[in-house]
C-alpha cells in the first residue's frame, strides 16, 4: 500500500476530451440581450409574416427570418458564430414571447409606410399599440456634428447661377428653411429655368438631394409620375426633384401638382394596397428648359428663376464653369464638406420677409416671372384652342 510520500508530485495527466462531448455553453446574457434588441428593432410582423424595416415589401416566414438573422448576429459577435443556446434564447424572446417592449419583441406592423422627417425612429408606435414604418432616414453625414459651418466650394456654383442677390438669397432661404423645419413643408416650389442646357440646374438639385439625403429624395424625369395613380412611394420622399418639366397650360397634371405643393394631406395609392390618406411633407424643386407658360396669372406656388449664364454647355466660358461643377461634384462625395454646408444652412438667418407659406410674387417676382405673366394667354383661349374652336378676344 503506497504511502503519501510515494505519490507522484505531478498531477496525473487525463486523456484529452473531445470538444464535442463537452456540455453546451451557458448562455451569455450580455450577448443575448444585444441580439434580442437587434432582432426586435430591425423587424416588424404582420399576419404571421416578418418584414425587415429596410425591405418592407419582402415578407419572410419565421424559419427564413431566423436563418437570415445568423449573418448580422455573427457580425455583432465580432465575426464569431453565436452559440446555439444564445440563439435559442434570442428567438424565443423576440419572436415567441408576448412582450410589450418593442426592443425585446418584434412588434405588429399596420402595413403603412409614412415619412416623419427629422424623426430618427424607424418605427412609430400608434395609440393602438401597432406600428407604422418611417420612410425618412437620417443622412449619414449628419453624424459629423463637430464640423464647422462653411459654404466653401458650393458657393462658387451658387454665385454663378444666381448673380442677382435677391434671387440668390430667396433660393437659399427656401433651402435653409426646408432643412431647419424638416417636419414641415413650404407652400411654394422653386423652378430653375434656362433656355440653354448645362447651366448647373441638375447639379444644384443633386446638392439639395445630398443635403436631404439620397434615401429621402425622389428624382423624376417625368412630372406625370408625381401625379400618377401609384405615386405613394414618391410622396414619401422629403425632397421631390422634377427634371425637364414641360406642361400644357390646361394640363391636369399641373393642377394636381399645385395641390401636392400646398395641401397638408393627399390620397396615395400603392400597388396591392387600398387608397390611403397620407400626410404631405415634400418640398418640390423643378428644372426646365422651357419657359413655364403653363403657370397661370396670379399663381403664388412657383418661384421661377432664370439661371442662364455664359458658362452653359455651348457658351464662351463653358470650360471654366465645367471645372467649377467638377469641384462641386467632388465635394459632394465628401461627407465633411456636405456636413459643413448643412451646418451653414442650419445656422442661416432668414430674411425678415421670407414666408414659407405665401410667396408674394408682386414684391419678390423675378424678371422671368414677369415675362411669363406678360405672355399669359387667357384660360378661355387655351380651352378653345384645345377643342379646335377659334377664340375671339372680347372687346371692352
Amino acid at each position: 500500500m503506497p504511502t503519501d510520500q510515494t505519490l507522484p508530485s505531478q498531477p496525473i495527466q487525463l486523456p484529452a476530451i473531445l470538444k464535442e462531448t463537452l456540455p453546451a455553453t451557458i448562455s451569455d446574457p450580455l450577448l443575448a440581450g444585444k441580439l434580442i434588441r437587434l432582432l426586435a428593432s430591425t423587424y416588424v410582423r404582420r399576419e404571421g409574416r416578418f418584414f425587415h424595416i429596410d425591405r418592407p415589401n419582402e415578407s419572410l416566414a419565421r424559419d427564413d427570418l431566423q436563418r437570415s438573422f445568423l449573418t448580422p448576429a455573427q457580425r455583432l459577435n465580432d465575426g464569431n458564430p453565436v452559440p446555439k443556446p444564445v440563439l435559442k434564447e434570442v428567438f424565443d424572446t423576440a419572436i415567441h414571447q408576448v412582450n410589450g417592449d418593442q426592443y425585446r419583441s418584434i412588434p405588429v406592423w399596420t402595413g403603412a409606410i409614412q415619412p416623419f422627417p427629422g424623426n430618427p425612429e424607424r418605427r412609430i408606435q400608434l395609440d393602438s399599440g401597432q406600428f407604422i414604418l418611417n420612410s425618412w432616414k437620417t443622412p449619414a453625414y449628419r453624424q459629423l456634428t463637430e464640423v464647422q459651418p462653411s459654404k466653401e466650394v458650393f458657393w462658387v456654383l451658387i454665385y454663378r447661377m444666381f448673380p442677382e442677390v435677391e434671387e440668390r438669397e430667396r433660393v437659399l432661404d427656401w433651402l435653409a428653411w426646408c432643412l431647419q423645419n424638416e417636419s414641415k413643408k413650404p407652400n411654394w416650389a422653386i423652378i430653375l429655368y434656362s433656355k440653354t442646357k448645362g447651366t448647373g440646374k441638375s447639379t444644384l438639385c443633386r446638392i439639395a438631394a445630398r443635403l436631404f439625403g439620397q434615401e429621402n429624395t425622389s428624382v423624376q424625369n417625368s412630372i406625370e409620375k408625381v401625379a400618377a395613380k401609384f405615386n405613394g412611394p414618391i410622396l414619401n420622399s422629403k425632397l421631390v426633384v422634377c427634371e425637364e418639366v414641360n406642361l400644357r397650360p390646361d394640363s391636369e397634371v399641373g393642377n394636381k401638382l399645385k395641390t401636392l405643393i400646398t395641401e397638408p394631406f393627399t390620397t396615395a395609392e400603392r400597388k396591392g394596397r387600398d387608397v390611403e390618406r397620407v400626410p404631405l411633407h415634400s418640398c418640390f424643386l423643378m428644372t426646365t428648359n422651357h419657359l413655364p407658360l403653363w403657370i397661370e396669372a396670379g399663381e403664388r406656388r412657383f418661384y421661377v428663376v432664370d439661371v442662364a449664364h455664359d458658362g452653359h454647355a455651348a457658351g464662351p466660358k463653358a470650360a471654366s464653369f465645367a471645372q467649377r461643377v467638377k469641384c462641386v461634384e467632388d465635394a459632394m462625395l465628401n461627407d465633411e464638406r456636405v456636413a459643413a454646408f448643412y451646418r451653414y444652412l442650419m445656422l442661416r438667418e432668414l430674411a425678415e420677409d421670407f414666408d414659407p407659406v405665401t410667396l408674394n410674387t408682386a414684391v419678390h417676382g423675378t424678371e422671368v416671372m414677369q415675362q411669363i405673366l406678360a405672355n399669359q394667354t387667357p384660360a378661355t383661349a387655351l380651352l378653345h384652342k384645345s377643342r379646335g374652336i377659334p377664340y375671339v378676344t372680347p372687346r371692352c
